[in-house]
């Protein structure tokens, strides 16, 4: 019995340091191989679209290396975003997401209200190619889709939000922020954007531009310690109900050079 006691100790041991060993290697193991990344491109341009398993983590968009050859650098030119939005809605149930009192109605849902369902790159119209992002909300029954559409030989790269309640259908949808978060690449300012006017800016290797497809639209870029933030968005004035309310495509371009026209 002693023996045998002796062995299921061991054997008790052995199994114990298995275990820790095999979780700590899960510690070690970065959040980045649960990651996926989804990209579409041209001649031009590669746009990446990084997501884990609920969320969307961030966007970029690269010139080519051929295209930029063509421009007398063999560098790229690069520029990325935490891929954010901001949807400022007036909630109409009684008590709003992150809000203690029922009468606090204004809210404003962003990319970690929400977790990514599915994922889908299809062709889009006139030989365009678009990934198309679903989302369902973790406090609300608002949904949430995010599209980005490349065209042949463009520069550039669209990107809209829409949203649709199929079940309560009250809240007012007042402002999209189709793009509203940090963004990384950024060397200098040359536009800070303005009511109806756009973004431009410089990259390391070269420049690049934002702005909404739309001539009442705000742009604006603002920069704390060295870290710029961006906002392009445009005031809707609808109830969401079980229909999509699409904003007006947010255009992102990228150039090999500085030479900026806007």
């Amino acid at each position: 019995m002693a023996i045998l006691s002796l062995n299921q100790n061991k054997k008790g041991a052995f199994y114990m340091k298995t275990f820790c060993a095999i979780f700590i290697l899960l510690l070690a193991i970065p959040l980045t191989i649960f990651s996926q990344s989804l990209s579409i491109e041209n001649t031009k341009v590669k746009c990446t679209i990084l997501t884990d398993t609920n969320y969307i983590v961030s966007d970029r968009l690269e010139t080519q290396p051929k295209w930029s050859v063509q421009f007398g650098s063999n560098k790229i030119s690069a520029i990325e975003t935490d891929a954010d939005f901001a949807i400022d809605v007036m909630y109409t149930d009684w008590q709003a997401p992150g809000k203690i009192n029922n009468a606090d109605n204004p809210v404003t849902l962003t990319k970690k209200d929400f977790y990514l369902i599915n994922r889908t790159k299809k062709d889009g119209e006139k030989n365009s190619q678009e990934l198309i992002f679903d989302f369902k909300a973790k406090e609300t029954s608002i949904e949430l889709r995010i599209t980005y559409q490349l065209f042949p030989e463009a520069f550039y790269v669209k990107r809209n939000i829409a949203v649709m309640d199929t079940a309560f259908g009250h809240h007012f949808l007042r402002w999209f922020w189709t793009r509203s978060g940090s963004i990384e690449g950024i060397t200098s300012v040359v536009k800070n954007g303005g009511f109806g006017q756009p973004i431009a800016i410089l990259t390391k290797n070269g420049g690049a531009f934002f702005g909404v497809e739309y001539p009442a639209a705000e742009n604006q870029i603002t920069s704390a310690e060295k870290k710029y933030n961006i906002r392009c968005g445009q005031e809707i004035g609808e109830v969401i109900s079980n229909n999509w309310i699409k904003s007006d495509w947010v255009v992102e371009g990228i150039t090999p050079n500085p030479y900026i026209k806007y």
